[in-house]
């Protein structure tokens, strides 16, 4: 174990040449035949994953995966391969897999300040964008409410105490964000921009905080 630790560190330090000498050499017939084993494999595929080799590396995280699952295992914290392959996944662009493997291994994870899980976490946050529109800024949203309930441009700057221009710019940036072109459509748009920031920070602390069920 204590080699593979060591290439683990080593790769965070971005000594990538030391730990590719010793990755490549030919692997034990029996290297994944223990949890162990599996440390070095894992090793392996976060140095693939740090030299812009992810698929290589999620072949070898799949291969820890299906190895633990056969002996009926789950070792988040000595071999999170469920964030490991969550990462190396949004890298080749699937991010439904990625937010699937990110939000089973926070369900899973017993440690909640371990590095696997602040990154598990980070990669749920990264892979949500795509399914909720941009959100608005504190100040926006302010101006996009007063806008919805039909204030006008004086009567926002007014009650906000900001200029006109800046209503103005709030307003160009709060149309681009949320999609819309007119003023009438606001009352639509800000509350459904609303609910889906607050569903994004929900599902986020759930996954986090270890409730939900995840899969095998």
């Amino acid at each position: 174990m204590p080699r593979a630790v060591l290439l683990l560190a080593l790769t965070e330090l971005g000594q990538h040449a030391e730990v590719a000498a010793a990755v490549t050499v030919p692997a034990p017939a029996d290297l994944t035949r223990s949890p162990y084993g599996l440390l070095h494999l894992r090793a392996r595929g976060r140095h693939h994953l740090a030299t812009g080799a992810p698929q290589r590396a999620a072949d070898d995280f799949r291969t820890i995966g299906d190895r633990l699952t056969s002996w009926g295992i789950e070792a988040p914290g000595l071999l999170p391969w469920r964030a490991d392959l969550s990462e190396a996944l949004l890298r080749l662009g699937d991010r439904d897999t990625a937010r699937q493997l990110a939000e089973e291994h926070l369900t899973r994870s017993p440690a909640p300040s371990s590095w696997s899980r602040t990154r598990a976490a980070q990669l749920l946050a990264t892979t949500l964008p795509d399914t909720a529109p941009p959100r608005l800024t504190r100040a926006e949203a302010k101006v996009a409410g007063l806008a919805a309930r039909g204030h006008t441009n004086r009567e926002i700057s007014a009650q906000l105490y900001i200029t006109m221009s800046t209503v103005e710019q709030h307003l160009t940036r709060i149309y681009r964000k949320l999609g819309v072109a007119r003023r009438d459509e606001l009352g639509d748009a800000v509350p459904q921009a609303r609910c889906s920031a607050a569903s994004a920070d929900s599902r986020i602390r759930r996954a986090a905080s270890g409730s939900g069920t995840g899969r095998e």
